[in-house]
C-alpha cells in the first residue's frame, strides 16, 4: 500500500494537502474556505405526536439503546421483534418489565431493580446483567438482524445503543454463540458463556502478563468471575500502565479459539463489555466468514490527557506512529519514551487532545481527525481494527484499540461521524461530491430546521449541521426530539454504508466526561461507491 512519507495528507479521492492538524484554533485556509450551505426552514411541531414522519428512521434500521438506571429503548423495530425482546427481558432478568412508555417511533421499557446503574456490586449481582445483555444480543442475530454499530447518541442518560440492520429475507434463522468479557469495580473480570477449558487457560495467562494477583471468585456453568490485584481499572494506579495487556491476552486467546469481535456495549458502570462470537455463522448479511487472523496483535491505548501508548507493537509500527505524530500533529510531540520492559512504547503530545472542553469545538475536531488519519495510515501499513474497548474509570483515559495484521495493505479514505454540543452533528473527511450528498440527506431525514456549513480541513470537508432542537440532549419534556435524534444518525450511517462506507470502530477520544457521545470512524471499501452489504458489527463507545 502506498505510504505517506513525510506527509500525512493525502491528495486522493478529491482531499485537499493541508497543513498539520492544529490543536487549536481555526486555521487560516478554513478560514478562507468556509461555505455556507443552503438552510433547511422547516417548521417546528412542538410535541405533536400525529406530525412525527416516518422517514425520521431508514426503513432497513433500528435501535436498541441502554438507558441509566433501568430504561431499555428500542426504535423502529417491528412488533414481532419487539415482542421477543419483551420476552427475552422477562426470561433473563428477575423482575422482567416493570412498565412501558410509547412513543411513535418505538417504546420504553422500563425494567425493575436498575440493572443499568453504576454503583458497585458483587460479581453474583453483576452477572445477571451481563447474561441479560449477551441474551438481548443474541436474540438479534439469531433472528438475522446485523449488528452495524454500537455506542451513545445523548449526552449523560445513556449509557450506550446498538444500532441494528433489520433482517434479510436471504439469510435463514441462526444459532450464534457468545461470549462476554465484563470489566467491573476496579479489578473485576467476569466472563460470560465462556466454556470452562476456555476460562481456565485466560486465568493461567493472565497469571503471566498480570504479576499483581489474579484470584477466582467464583466459577458457575454459565460465568466465571475474576478478580485482579492492585486494581488494574484504576489508571492512577502504577500498575495500571499494563492494563492494556489484560486486553491483548483476551483478544489474543479467543482469537485462537474461533471468536472475533462483535460488540463493546456500555450498558452500567464506567467501562465496556466486550462480546465476542464464535466464527461457526458469517457476521454479516450471508457473507463468507473472514479469513483466520494470525499472531500479529498491538495495542493502542489514549491516556492521561496526552499520551499514545503502544503495547507489544513490531518496531515498524513504533517508528510509524511517532514519525506521524512529529508530521500530523502541529502543537508537535514533548516526548517518546519506552518502558514496562520495553512492551511499552509512550508518545506523549502537547495540548492535552485527549481531554477537551465541551466548549472547544476546533480542538476537539483537531483531536477525532487526528485519530482518523492515524488509523488510515496504519490501514495502509497493513494494520486492522480487531478490538475496541475502554478499560479505565478515569475521564482522562480514552479508547483502547487492538489492530492486528492484515496481509492487504490498503489506503483506504476514511472519514468520521460524531454530534457536539447539544445540536450539532459534524463529518469530517468528506469529499467534495460527499459533501453536496450529506446535505440533501440531513434534509430529508430532519423534518425540523437546521443550518449547514462546510470548511475544507486536513483530511477533506468538514461538514457540520446545527439543528433548531437538541437532538443530542435528553429532555423529558420534548423526548420526540431526542428520539429522532437517533433517526438522524441511524439515517447517516446508512446512506454512507449504501455508497461504500463501512463503519471501523467508535471511539471515546477528547470528551471531558465518561458520557459523551461517540466518534464513529468509517472507511471507504468500494471505490466506484457501490452499495455494500454490511461487514461484521463494528463498535461505537463513547465520545
Amino acid at each position: 500500500g502506498d505510504s505517506a512519507g513525510d506527509s500525512p495528507l493525502r491528495a486522493t479521492d478529491n482531499r485537499c494537502q493541508a497543513e498539520p492538524i492544529r490543536a487549536t484554533g481555526t486555521t487560516a485556509q478554513q478560514q478562507a474556505t468556509k461555505v455556507h450551505l443552503p438552510v433547511s426552514h422547516a417548521a417546528a411541531m412542538g410535541n405533536d405526536y400525529s406530525r412525527i414522519q416516518r422517514r425520521a428512521f431508514p426503513q432497513s434500521a433500528f435501535v436498541v439503546a441502554f438507558r441509566q438506571p433501568d430504561h431499555l429503548l428500542v426504535l423502529n423495530a417491528e412488533p414481532a421483534l419487539l415482542q421477543q425482546l419483551r420476552q427475552a427481558v422477562s426470561a433473563n432478568w428477575r423482575g422482567g418489565v416493570r412498565s412501558e412508555k410509547k412513543y411513535p417511533l418505538g417504546v420504553e421499557l422500563r425494567l425493575d431493580k436498575e440493572p443499568f446503574d453504576s454503583e458497585v456490586h458483587p460479581a453474583d449481582r453483576l452477572v445477571p446483567i451481563y447474561r441479560l445483555v449477551t441474551a438481548l444480543l443474541k436474540l438479534l442475530l439469531d433472528r438475522g438482524c446485523t449488528l452495524l454499530a454500537s455506542g451513545a447518541v445523548v449526552r449523560g442518560v445513556e449509557r450506550s445503543a446498538w444500532l441494528l440492520r433489520k433482517a434479510s429475507d436471504l439469510c435463514p434463522a441462526r444459532d450464534v454463540e457468545l461470549l462476554t468479557v465484563a470489566m467491573e469495580d476496579w479489578g473485576k473480570l467476569l466472563l460470560i458463556n465462556s466454556p470452562a477449558a476456555l476460562s481456565t487457560a485466560l486465568m493461567a495467562k493472565l497469571k503471566e502478563v498480570w504479576p499483581k494477583g489474579v484470584e477466582l471468585v467464583s466459577e458457575e456453568p454459565t460465568y466465571f468471575a475474576m478478580e485482579l490485584g492492585e486494581q488494574p481499572w484504576d489508571s492512577y494506579k502504577s500498575a495500571s500502565e499494563r492494563s492494556p495487556l489484560i486486553v491483548l491476552e483476551v483478544t489474543r486467546l479467543l482469537l485462537a479459539h474461533g471468536y472475533s469481535f462483535l460488540a463493546a456495549t456500555h450498558a452500567r458502570g464506567s467501562m465496556d463489555c466486550l462480546t465476542f462470537v464464535k466464527s461457526t455463522f458469517p457476521a454479516s448479511d450471508c457473507q463468507d466468514e473472514q479469513p483466520a487472523v494470525d499472531d500479529g496483535l498491538f495495542v493502542l491505548s489514549l491516556n492521561q490527557r496526552d499520551q499514545l501508548r503502544l503495547y507489544a507493537a513490531p518496531q515498524e509500527v513504533r517508528e510509524c506512529v511517532e514519525k506521524f505524530a512529529a508530521t500530523s500533529w502541529e502543537s508537535g510531540v514533548l516526548r517518546s519514551e519506552a518502558s514496562a520492559g520495553d512492551l511499552l512504547q509512550s508518545v506523549q503530545l502537547k495540548s492535552s487532545p485527549w481531554f477537551v472542553p465541551d466548549w472547544d469545538k476546533d480542538a476537539a475536531f483537531c483531536a477525532r481527525e487526528f485519530i482518523q488519519e492515524l488509523l488510515r495510515e496504519l490501514r495502509s501499513k497493513g494494520w486492522q481494527i480487531a478490538v475496541k474497548a475502554d478499560i479505565y474509570r478515569s475521564a482522562y483515559d480514552k479508547s483502547l484499540l487492538v489492530l492486528r495484521r492484515n496481509s492487504a495493505q490498503q489506503s483506504l479514505p476514511h472519514l468520521s461521524v460524531t454530534t457536539h454540543d447539544v445540536n450539532r452533528l459534524c463529518v469530517l473527511g468528506a469529499t467534495e461530491s460527499l459533501k453536496a450528498e450529506l446535505v440533501n440527506d440531513v434534509k430529508d431525514a430532519w423534518s425540523r430546521g437546521h443550518r449547514c456549513e462546510a470548511f475544507e480541513s486536513a483530511s477533506g470537508w468538514t461538514v457540520e449541521f446545527s439543528f433548531d432542537r437538541k437532538p443530542w440532549q435528553w429532555d423529558p419534556e420534548a423526548p420526540l426530539t431526542n428520539l429522532e435524534g437517533f433517526g438522524l444518525v441511524a439515517t447517516l450511517i446508512d446512506v454512507l454504508q449504501q455508497r461504500g462506507w463501512h463503519v471501523e470502530t467508535s471511539l471515546d477520544i477528547c470528551s471531558s466526561s465518561k458520557f459523551s457521545p461517540s466518534t464513529i470512524i468509517l472507511s471507504l471499501e468500494l471505490p466506484d461507491a457501490r452499495p455494500l452489504q454490511v461487514t461484521q458489527g463494528s463498535t461505537m463507545q463513547q465520545n
